[in-house]
Formats: C-alpha cells, structure tokens, sequence
C-alpha cells in the first residue's frame, strides 16, 4: 500500500490535537521522514520543515528527496513539496536558513555513498534551495543528522563513514557562506570501530553550549 506524509499539531501543550493535514499524497512509498521547526525576526511566527525519501517502490534501493513547510504558522497549510535531486551547487547569503543533510548511493550499488545536501537562505518566504557537499570522498558516508546551534549560529552535522569505521562531527556557519566547507569538529568521536548501522545523532543544549551525541 502506498504511503501518505501526514502532519499533526497541538497549540496547548498536546491536550488537543486540531490540525490534521497531508503533506504529500503521491501514490509512492514514503521513508525516512524528517522534521525541524524553525523561525526568525522576519518570520516570528515561525514555520515546521520536513524532508523526506520518495521510493517508486517498497523494495527500491534510491529514491527522490523532497521538503516543505508550513506556509506562514505553525498550524497553518503546507506549501508545495519540493524535489531536490537536481539541483545545482550556488551560493547566496541572507537568512532563516534551512538545511537538509541527505546520503547519496552514487552508483546505485551501495559502493560509494556520498554525504551532500542542500539549504535555503529565505527559508520562511521562498521555495528556492541550492545543492553543497559535506563529504564527497572516496569513503563510504551516510546516515546524516543535523541540529542548529543558536548561541553560536552554526549548524552541526554528523554522520557514519563506514569505510573508516569513524562517526565524524563537522559545522558550518548560519548563511553558509562557504557551504562546501565544513569544519571538523572530530573525526571521530565513537569509541570504537565495530559499527553496523549506528545512525548517529546530535543535539545542542543551547543553555550550557553543549552538544550531546547517541548512536
């Protein structure tokens, strides 16, 4: 059965749920949804974001990669999802930036996974998004997480190099000036090589500055 992209929220606290919308209805097999709420002076109301794999089948290796958001508050409708696959590299500097971390199978046969990406500087007001890479090397690189730093306006991404057997953790600034340049935090800071699927994951205590990490 093919899937639906559903969206649920709750304006107190979760007593109530009111809002019950569809984000995409495709007639496809949806996976790895992912979803980060974000807002600015330009955009107080705020806005949520998903991203997501769109696979052609239950069973297919690849897939499509498409993103939206609310359109102007938190429970409001969602605008039209975007597919990211091809786009180009670009650079542009402004604000509300938003940033979706996505592993590539680049020969289609699980030999060479690349770590790439994409942001949009005017997240809150347009659709436009521009493509970067984090790690397009010769290693093995996937399952991507990404959180934001609000004290230090940085966004933090980590992810698996299978190839290496390390969980690396790199960061890069809020407009992504320099969106290929991301600057190592470590390159490793898993305790040990014996890996399988360990998913990584990083999250920001912005009251004490500290980043905690699970995998």
């Amino acid at each position: 059965v093919a899937d639906s992209l559903k969206y649920v929220v709750s304006l107190d606290g979760g007593s109530t749920f009111t809002t019950n919308q569809t984000i995409q209805t495709t007639g496809y097999f949806l996976d790895n949804v992912s979803l980060a709420y974000g807002r600015s002076a330009s955009g107080s109301n705020g806005r949520y974001f998903a991203a997501w794999e769109l696979n052609n089948g239950s069973s297919s290796r690849v897939g499509h990669i498409y993103t939206s958001r609310s359109s102007s508050t938190v429970d409001g409708s969602w605008i039209t999802p975007e597919n990211l696959d091809s786009i180009s590299p670009a650079a542009i500097s402004a604000s509300n930036t938003a940033v979706v971390a996505v592993q590539r199978d680049y020969m289609t046969d699980g030999s060479d996974y690349d770590l790439i990406g994409f942001y949009n500087n005017r997240s809150h007001f347009t659709n436009v998004w521009y493509r970067f890479d984090i790690d397009n090397s010769g290693s093995n690189c996937m399952q991507p997480d990404v959180t934001f730093d609000p004290v230090n306006r940085n966004f933090l991404a980590v992810y698996y190099d299978s190839t290496s057997q390390k969980l690396p953790y790199v960061v890069n600034e809020a407009n992504l000036d320099i969106p290929d340049t991301w600057g190592v935090v470590s390159y490793q800071y898993n305790d040990g090589t014996n890996l399988v699927s360990p998913f990584p994951r990083g999250e920001i205590n912005p009251m004490v500055t500290q980043t905690a990490h699970v995998w």
